[in-house]
């Protein structure tokens, strides 16, 4: 039987692009591909109220950057989301696009 394990690694992150599947992050650590994370994300700017979203590593690229502090590029799919994160994502991106 496989059991699936929350490790307490905590990695801080700039959200570089996102989509109604994913993001794309810049992190300051790697992560090995098909890590699988979990992020909070506020429902509204008005609101304290945060939902938390499940995401696998696809993809991780090593940057060369002057003067930044990020130095690797992570596209993440989400692979659990519950209802009001999506609708979250949804206006977020919507308002982004239109």
């Amino acid at each position: 039987m496989y059991v699936k394990q929350v490790l307490p690694y905590l990695h801080h992150g700039q959200i570089a692009d996102i989509s109604y599947s994913g993001l794309l992050v810049l992190l300051k650590t790697s992560l090995p591909v098909n890590t699988e994370i979990k992020f909070s994300v506020a429902l509204s700017l008005l609101s304290p109220e945060v939902t938390d979203i499940y995401a696998r590593a696809l993809r991780v690229t090593g940057l060369v950057r002057d003067g930044s502090s990020h130095e690797y590029e992570c596209s993440l799919e989400f692979t659990s989301i519950g209802e009001a994160g999506q609708k979250a994502v949804r206006q977020f991106v919507d308002r982004s696009v239109g």
